[in-house]
């Protein structure tokens, strides 16, 4: 955006001084004819001309020539009397030619003739001695370009001057304009990757104009939405907490009860404890949502191994996945892969996909972990050996809440947030997560990471 409105603002200054120059040139030659103001040099050359004949009356020829040499000086006007015959007073070396343009103007009935590099005007007058004369004023012309400007040397230097200082306000023009609209780009850049609490500089909030109006309403953009983040955040833990001890009494009260009941009512009471344990989950997936939300509001990053990152992650699962029997198993290409990371949200999601594969893989199966390096890219596969899920489902299994109409989720429960705070962690990474139902049999989840350069 920088270049172009640097490039007209350029080009239309070039244009509006270019034109105004040649405006003002022009109207300097041609502006006594243009405007229509000739009763102004027939004017002067009245009031200059009789006094000009009294002088060549009573003080002789030497000193009109003296007088019209001095007007001519003081004014530009060049003043010559003609007789009734057209013959001039004094004698003038281009005479025949002054005479040849009287008669044309008699002959034409104008008072005033325009000629390329003069402007002549022609009034007759009488003496006091009753004689009758001609008065001549010839006006030179100013012409096109001054002396100097024919001159290589100064009009290339007055042509790079001109430039450069057409080049530098246009700049300062063009500045004045982004540098604003840049701060505000990069402020809404931050606002998309979660940071409410940014604000635009207060030089743009002190200007006048709309920018300044922009940045104003864009900090109260800013605000009010981080409060209404923040309100519906608190809410979230709030309830999420309120909920969780009830039922947690809830689990106590099931297991006090199940002690003095007969076997065969223990079915009723498995299904209450599942339907309590499916709330009990959704309800940490809910306090997931929002610490997720916080996260992305800081900017604790760091640069952190990858291979290393999910080993941990696999070790603090193996509990949870050797109680049926189950196996995890890590086959890395590489040694060591370097990615950008908020390593609390990243594991959560790495956490969330890995604990799926847990969930609908059967009793004694095996959940297969892959990091491979792509380019640019680190790539994390994890595979389960369950059923898998229908191939229309498998984009809409990051959606919130979204749980597969089979046997899969329902015999397993899930509430379907888990891979929804994958997806979004991850593309707060600058990754991505995708689905397909594995060769064989069982659902694979990969999930891309830019790794860092250099």
């Amino acid at each position: 955006m920088f270049k172009t409105i640097f490039m007209w603002f350029l080009f239309g200054m070039l244009v509006v001084i270019t034109v105004s120059a040649s405006l003002t040139i022009f109207m300097a030659r041609e502006g006594i004819i243009l405007t229509g103001r000739e009763d102004i040099l027939s004017a002067a050359l009245e009031s200059h001309g009789l006094r000009c004949l009294e002088i060549y009356q009573e003080r002789g020829p030497m000193s009109l020539r003296e007088e019209l040499r001095k007007i001519a000086d003081e004014t530009g006007l060049f003043i010559h009397i003609l007789d009734e015959r057209g013959n001039p007073l004094l004698p003038y070396p281009r005479s025949r030619k002054l005479k040849e343009l009287w008669f044309e103007a008699k002959k034409s009935g104008q008072e005033i003739i325009n000629r390329r590099d003069f402007v002549a005007i022609f009034k007759g007058i009488t003496a006091g001695d009753g004689r009758n004369y001609i008065l001549v004023g010839i006006l030179p012309k100013r012409p096109l370009f001054p002396g100097f400007i024919r001159n290589p040397k100064v009009l290339a230097v007055l042509v790079v001057g001109f430039i450069a200082s057409v080049m530098l306000l246009a700049y300062v023009l063009t500045r004045h304009i982004t540098d604003p609209i840049l701060e505000l780009s990069q402020a809404a850049k931050a606002v998309t990757e979660g940071d409410f609490s940014i604000r635009v500089g207060e030089k743009i909030k002190k200007r006048r104009d709309e920018i300044g109006q922009l940045g104003r309403v864009f900090d109260e953009m800013t605000c009010y939405v981080n409060e209404l983040l923040e309100a519906q955040n608190r809410l979230l833990r709030d309830i999420s907490h309120e909920l969780r001890s009830p039922l947690a009494r809830l689990m106590v009260a099931l297991e006090l009860v199940r002690k003095g009941l007969p076997e065969h009512n223990q079915k009723l009471l498995d299904r209450v404890e599942k339907e309590a344990s499916t709330l009990g989950e959704m309800i940490g997936q809910i306090l997931s949502v929002s610490r997720l939300e916080q996260e992305m509001g800081k900017k604790s990053f760091s640069e952190d191994d990858l291979v290393q990152f999910v080993r941990s992650i696999i070790d603090d699962s193996k509990i949870e996945a050797e109680k049926d029997g189950k196996v995890m198993t890590l086959h890395s290409q590489v040694d060591r892969l370097v990615v950008t990371m908020k390593p609390s949200m990243l594991r959560s999601a790495i956490e969330n996909v890995l604990r799926n594969a847990i969930r609908f893989s059967p009793k004694g199966g095996e959940i297969l972990i892959y990091i491979e390096k792509e380019e640019n890219l680190a790539k994390v596969t994890i595979r389960d050996h369950g059923q898998g899920v229908p191939e229309e489902d498998t984009e809409k299994l990051f959606r919130p809440f979204y749980r597969v109409e089979s046997s899969r989720d329902r015999q397993k429960g899930g509430v379907g947030l888990g891979l929804a705070i994958a997806k979004r962690a991850l593309e707060y990474h600058g990754g991505w997560i995708e689905a397909t139902n594995a060769p064989g049999g069982g659902l694979m989840v990969t999930m891309w990471l830019p790794l860092c350069k250099g």
